[in-house]
């Protein structure tokens, strides 16, 4: 019997120890098993959810004193920059008013609220933890804030990475407003210009490139935020989203990218590819799901069809 017990011990200790967090990503002080994105591009709640679920997370939940205090000390040096003063976290009364719990469903054991918070009126159904004092304050849902994710730590075995997703401008790398990527080592370029697949191609070659290839989770999430995010476009009935750069001669069979780097990565949307008869085109959504596809994930489309935006990808200077 205490053989057995011992066993089973030292497996436990083997899991803990090779338990580790994604690059990029922040461990959280009080479990070992939890990380956490600070997401400096500033979306409204529930938009903000949606991306931390595509990481297979959540907007972050606070159960302690020690938490809220780390949290609100990394807030500082992540957002700062970002002239903000609070940041969402996975705090809301949705399911009832006035009664305010975590996005999670994780037990609201722990609160923190600001003099005269919360604001219950409605409306101001979202929480925010302010970034000078980590105290909560409630704020309208579709205010444009950074954020916080909460994920779970992969194993020592797991090759995951995830680079800050918030594109940074290197001057000395990359011309006018390009934008550089220190993972890739490559400048991009998100064009507000409505066009079809080809003539975004032809256009991006006319500047150096070729509309963006993709290669990974840290870079699909870096692309995805070079697109501008307008809420009044973004509905239901008007879908929203970019031209990238992967495409097919084969009705889907075989997926290449205008660059001609190799099609190592992919990030489809449920159901997609779909369309075989006419779809040989590359989409990245950056809408809301609305239903349908999630954020940050690719479609298939008609390669005739316009879109409003597309993004170019080249090597630096």
């Amino acid at each position: 019997m205490s053989k057995i017990f011992v066993i089973l011990f030292i497996q436990s200790i083997f899991v803990i120890l090779f338990a580790k967090c994604p690059d990029g990503t922040t461990p959280a002080l009080s479990d070992n098993s939890t990380c956490l994105i600070f997401v400096s591009t500033k979306k409204p709640f529930l938009i903000a959810e949606s991306i931390c679920q595509q990481h297979k997370g959540h907007l972050a939940s606070i159960h302690s004193a020690f938490d809220s205090a780390f949290i609100q000390e990394e807030a500082q040096q992540n957002f700062t920059a970002n002239t903000t003063d609070n940041f969402w976290i996975g705090l809301n009364d949705f399911q009832t008013f006035q009664t305010w719990e975590w996005i999670d469903g994780s037990v609201l054991n722990f609160v923190d609220w600001d003099k005269g918070q919360p604001q219950n009126i409605p409306g101001y159904d979202c929480g925010a933890a302010k970034v000078s004092s980590g105290r909560w304050i409630s704020d309208d849902c579709d205010s444009d804030k950074p954020f916080v994710c909460e994920i779970k730590a992969v194993t020592a075995t797991t090759t995951t990475t995830f680079q800050s997703a918030t594109p940074t401008q290197n001057p000395q790398k990359c011309s006018g407003n390009w934008k550089y990527f220190e993972t890739t080592g490559f400048c991009y370029k998100s064009f507000t210009k409505d066009s079809n697949w080809g003539d975004a191609e032809n256009f991006c070659f006319t500047q150096g490139g070729h509309l963006t290839s993709i290669h990974s989770l840290a870079e699909n999430i870096f692309v995805a935020n070079l697109i501008p995010f307008a809420p009044n476009d973004h509905t239901c009935d008007k879908d929203t989203w970019a031209w990238i750069g992967f495409f097919t001669v084969t009705k889907d069979a075989n997926w290449m990218w205008t660059d001609n780097t190799a099609f190592n990565f992919s990030a489809w949307a449920p159901g997609r590819p779909c369309c075989p008869k006419n779809s040989y085109c590359g989409i990245l959504w950056n809408g809301p799901p609305c239903g349908g596809a999630p954020l940050e994930t690719w479609a298939d489309g008609t390669c005739s069809a316009i879109a409003s935006y597309f993004v170019c990808k080249k090597l630096p200077n």
